[in-house]
């Protein structure tokens, strides 16, 4: 049965997680750099990928800035973008690119929710199936008298759960009772103290002004109330800062231990 459970679960995981990159690629007025992921340049007879050809990074809102590692790259570049169906003239200077993202006109937003509800309703049926399937399976072992009627339904109890936490929508942080958002609390640093954790990380994408706001809840609450450390990060959509975030790890952990031989532990 934990077999069951754990295949099910990835699978619903997988269906969860397409959802969320097909998000990253369309394009909503914030600068986005999975909206580079399709677009290849043509390095020396070779179709290349601009992430292995420069760094892409978010410098404002709507600005989304490409340097590439090789200068005499840009030109390149800059063509396969033209070339590419994103729909923004780059701006270059010789140094870096600039993609400026427009702001989505009444036409287009009312574009952007029936394209975004159709993904989430294809991908709550993906996991509908999933769990459809799995207990099929279940059934069939009952068939083949490998389980009882009881174990069967058993056995369908966790399936519809582990179901419904990937189809409930979670509310937006700001607007959560404060009774629900202190359990969200309580659940972070029970899981804390199951794993004997030292601290925690909480992270947010960048320009993300819901979960920003939680992540500066977490930032108080947690060490006030629960004791624990946290490592702040607003990290971008791809982790093209990923030196500078090792960095600041290492100097959470070095902190970690530094007040642990101060305490005596």
């Amino acid at each position: 049965m934990k077999a069951l459970l754990n295949e099910t679960e990835d699978k619903m995981k997988k269906s969860v997680a397409r959802l969320e990159h097909e998000f990253t690629t369309i394009r909503a007025g914030r600068a986005n750099p999975a909206v580079l992921e399709p677009v290849v340049v043509d390095y020396y007879g070779v179709p290349t990928p601009i992430q292995q050809m420069a760094a892409v990074s978010v410098s404002e809102a709507r600005i989304l800035v490409i340097q590439p590692w090789d200068a005499s790259t840009l030109k390149a570049i800059e063509k396969a973008i033209l070339a590419s169906d994103i729909g923004i003239t780059p701006t270059n200077d010789g140094k870096v690119l600039r993609l400026a993202f427009p702001q989505p006109t009444e036409d287009r937003r009312k574009e952007l929710c029936k394209s975004i509800k159709k993904l989430g309703e294809e991908a709550k049926v993906a996991v509908r199936n999933v769990r459809r399937d799995s207990i099929e399976k279940l059934k069939a072992k009952k068939k083949a008298s490998e389980l009882t009627e009881d174990e069967v339904k058993d056995g369908e109890k966790p399936l519809t759960a582990i179901a419904r936490h990937y189809l409930e929508t979670s509310n937006c942080p700001r607007f959560m009772p404060q009774d629900i958002m202190r359990e969200r609390k309580q659940r972070l640093a029970d899981l804390a103290k199951e794993y004997h954790a030292d601290g925690i990380i909480v992270a947010s994408n960048k320009f993300c002004e819901y979960w920003s706001y939680e992540r500066t809840i977490d930032t108080i609450v947690l060490p006030r109330d629960f004791g624990y450390p946290v490592c702040s990060i607003e990290k971008e959509y791809i982790n093209s800062a990923s030196g500078q975030l090792r960095t600041r790890f290492q100097a959470f952990v070095e902190s970690i231990e530094i007040k642990k031989i101060q305490e005596g532990k």
